[in-house]
């Protein structure tokens, strides 16, 4: 896949993206540009691997559905 074509087609459909080498980068980012906010997440394996609920939790309020409502996980 080339990511810089992807990046392009998604930025001329209005979509403002970012890329990454590494997952530890990803969330490093998105904790820096997420606090004080309400987060929800679908089914995405790929966010529970990288451990994003986790991350995101120590300045938000994080809704998972493989999370139980205090916080612990399934």
């Amino acid at each position: 896949m080339n990511i810089h074509k992807l990046m392009e087609n998604l930025e001329k459909r209005g979509f403002t993206t970012t890329h990454f080498a590494a997952k530890e980068e990803a969330v490093s980012y998105l904790q820096s540009q997420i606090s004080g906010k309400t987060v929800a997440f679908g089914g995405s394996m790929t966010l529970k691997e990288m451990g994003l609920d986790k991350a995101l939790a120590e300045n938000n309020t994080v809704i998972w559905h493989w999370n139980e409502p205090d916080g612990r996980r399934f």
